[in-house]
């Protein structure tokens, strides 16, 4: 598939998620609205007070109804931890004097890792007024009261309620931001965006805090919408004082475009940000940049930015890796060479360190025997593992390296040369199977050949087609279906047939044509398995009610026949971060489908709403409500409007003009109404979406049918090879056999 074919896919993507953000936004706002009035509205929010506390349970009961009860699951309490407020529940309460009873229970975890039980049980009386009311669970031992606040417009000057707190909207004390954060830390950012955008309205009533946009932007980079994240850091990188938190959020653009394939724009990100960067986050931008640069296969450039500063001790192993990787390709094989050496001798001090260890000492080893440096690339071979994610290519590669040619020492003794052995005793490397000894007694009983008559070869060749297949005949009692083990199938009666065991190179051909003709038919069945969505429709419902987005990884395949041929593929961007796509577009579609199955329950819940009280709108203090809330309000009739202070409007005197009355509105614009309006377009939206999510199935099953169609064509080749090599035995046999006489 096409690097342009999958941006623009992306970018589709990107719009349909915007679109449906900017819809459900008006659906939930009208919803509200409608559902939960300002005069009947309370929710209930949890917030931690103290340090390593883990919620396990909560119960809430208004007037000895109980109304939330939960238990909850190691991720929801992280996200607590962290700084999350968790809106519990949102009720309509009839307006007047209420009681709240909450029990919760958890652990607190101290610097030992033990948990302290905690269990605490709060009780209140309130009053419900004619404002939306938030009551705050402390979650604390010995919490104290219950906290009741109210939101209220930055600058509007409202009367002290000495038990209500007044809470600017949109500040960092605004628990909706909280409760926007615990949906981010639990992973579901859409639904933490739609918390979000319901804060600004997108009517502007509210002048909004750093904090509110710090969430909003990370919220968007999370979901994978790069546009709005970068408009909103742009509007921080304006406001902010914190250069250092700009720093990163810029570097984790730029890391999101890496990922999705936008090489250029990260590069050009980097580039601008070089001169802003701090030394302490120099490591990373220099890590970053150089990822970007061997990507589109700019290796002197990479070499560069990673030999930018003399003393790179912070330097990662994965950074000295890259390094060395740049020189080679940049043509400096004495410096690539050293630098993958020295971390392939390093004691690992943990599995990704000794996998990483393993790629160097396979990445030299191939070096090596492509540069015909058999005797140099044969150490490097020698210190894999015998157990581990490369040890059969190191295999693999061992037998070759006993049959090229020896080569001269290198520039650098240490590169290749023995001793190093000492530092590799605590796992058991390739270097056992070729120790002196081990190989010639007993090599044809363990390769199950018969004695067969020599071929006109020197001792020394013979001797070193003996030691690869003995390594070789190791490889080929692992698993049949894998690369390499399939390439030392072939190996090995080729290295039999120069031996001149011609009758045990045959056999051994049978034996590969029978086990790649076998693996071809499973890759066929995994093909078709592939454009069966089998495999999608597999993954997406193990992960259904997932929003991760960005961060979200595949780590392993569903039991399916195309799966294992997939292993590869899984680790590579283009797959993931398609995948990611077509994730979300399933996503969106579910969120479609819960709008419009919560019409009708909303419509039912508003019908039952207690009716509302008489009230006095205040001159100039109208925008304590959302705009979206003001038609729920009733206003007193009289002849009087009330102003602030005691001083009150004489009577109007009579109407100089003479009114008449106008014509009735032909539609009625109420709460129904407006919401109706909202949800219209749901149905359309929703086919338009599945429509993309269609796409998205069908890029993800061309990258996957393009790499099984790329390892089916290796295969043909190899049964090719095979084939031809068993009628060339055969040929030489009978051309070998004498002529029979009469």
């Amino acid at each position: 598939m096409a690097a342009s074919q999958r941006v623009e896919l992306d970018q589709a993507t990107s719009e349909a998620k915007s679109a449906l953000l900017a819809k459900e936004r008006d659906v939930r706002q009208q919803r509200l609205a409608l559902r939960y009035p300002p005069y009947a509205r309370v929710d209930l929010y949890a917030e931690p007070r103290m340090e390593g506390f883990i919620l396990e349970s909560m119960r809430i009961a208004i007037d000895g109804r109980q109304v939330y009860v939960h238990n909850y699951e190691l991720r929801e309490a992280r996200a607590l931890a962290h700084g999350g407020i968790q809106r519990a529940q949102r009720m309509a309460l009839t307006p007047g004097e209420h009681t709240v009873s909450v029990e919760f229970s958890g652990r607190r975890i101290d610097r030992r890792g033990d948990g302290t039980p905690v269990s605490e049980r709060l009780e209140a009386r309130f009053y419900k007024r004619a404002e939306a009311l938030n009551i705050v669970v402390p979650l604390r031992e010995s919490p104290g009261d219950l906290e009741f606040s109210t939101l209220q417009v930055a600058g509007a000057s409202l009367p002290e309620n000495a038990q209500i707190r007044r809470v600017t909207a949109g500040s960092e004390a605004d628990p909706r931001l909280g409760h926007a954060r615990y949906l981010s830390k639990t992973g579901d950012h859409f639904a933490a965006l739609v918390e979000l955008a319901l804060m600004d309205g997108g009517s502007g009533d509210y002048a909004l805090d750093e904090p509110y946009y710090w969430l909003l932007a990370e919220s968007y980079l999370n979901f994978g919408m790069l546009e709005p994240a970068q408009r909103t850091y742009d509007r921080l990188a304006r406001m902010t004082e914190d250069r250092d938190r700009l720093t990163e959020a810029l570097l984790d653009l730029a890391e999101f475009e890496y990922q999705r394939g936008y090489l250029f724009e990260a590069v050009q990100r980097l580039r601008r940000l070089r001169n802003d960067v701090e030394r302490r986050y120099l490591t990373r931008w220099q890590d970053l940049t150089s990822r970007v640069l061997l990507q589109q296969g700019r290796f002197s450039e990479a070499a560069d930015v990673l030999r930018e500063r003399p003393n790179r001790d912070d330097h990662t192993p994965f950074m000295r890796y890259n390094l060395g990787i740049a020189l080679i390709n940049a043509g400096d094989l004495s410096a690539g060479r050293s630098a993958l050496d020295e971390i392939s001798r390093e004691r690992p001090e943990g599995p990704v360190e000794l996998a990483l260890r393993d790629k160097a000492n396979l990445t030299l080893g191939y070096h090596f025997l492509r540069q015909q440096l058999g005797g140099t690339a044969k150490p490097m071979f020698a210190r894999i593992r015998t157990e581990g994610p490369y040890s059969n290519r190191a295999l693999l590669g061992m037998g070759w390296a006993e049959l090229a040619p020896e080569g001269s020492r290198q520039q650098r003794e240490a590169v290749g040369s023995g001793g190093e052995y000492d530092a590799f005793r605590d796992v058991a490397s390739l270097g056992v199977l070729i120790r002196p000894g081990f190989f010639e007694a007993e090599i044809y009983n363990r390769l199950a050949s018969r004695p067969f008559r020599r071929a006109g070869i020197s001792e020394d060749e013979t001797e070193s087609l003996l030691r690869a297949l003995t390594v070789w005949n190791e490889l080929v009692q692992r698993d049949p279906m894998n690369a390499a083990v399939q390439e030392a199938m072939l190996a090995i009666p080729y290295a039999l047939d120069r031996l001149g065991d011609y009758q045990g190179a045959v056999q051994r051909y049978q034996e590969a044509i029978d086990v790649f003709e076998q693996a071809r038919e499973r890759i066929d069945a995994g093909i078709e398995s592939v454009r069966g969505a089998l495999m999608l429709n597999a993954i997406v419902r193990r992960d259904a009610d997932a929003q991760s987005g960005y961060n979200w990884r595949l780590l392993d395949l569903p039991d399916l026949p195309e799966t294992y041929w997939l292993n590869q593929l899984l680790a590579e961007h283009r797959f993931q971060e398609q995948l990611k796509n077509y994730r979300d577009a399933r996503l969106l579609t579910r969120r479609i489908e819960d709008l419009r199955n919560d019409v009708d329950r909303t419509f039912q819940a508003a019908s039952l709403l207690p009716a509302p009280p008489e009230s006095v709108l205040f001159a100039e203090q109208y925008d304590i409500f959302a705009r979206a809330d003001l038609p729920a309000l009733r206003l007193r009739a009289a002849d009087r409007l009330q102003l602030r202070g005691d001083d009150a409007v004489p009577p109007v005197g009579a109407a100089a003009l003479v009114l008449r009355e106008s014509n009735l509105p032909t539609r009625f614009e109420g709460q129904r109404e407006a919401y109706g309006e909202a949800v219209r377009g749901l149905s359309d939206q929703q086919q338009a979406l599945e429509a993309l999510a269609r796409r998205q199935s069908e890029a993800v099953r061309r990258i996957a049918i393009e790499d099984l169609e790329a390892q089916r064509d290796i295969l043909k080749k190899y049964l090719l090879e095979a084939r031809f090599a068993v009628a060339r035995l055969y040929d030489r046999e009978l051309r070998d056999e004498p002529a029979n006489t009469p």
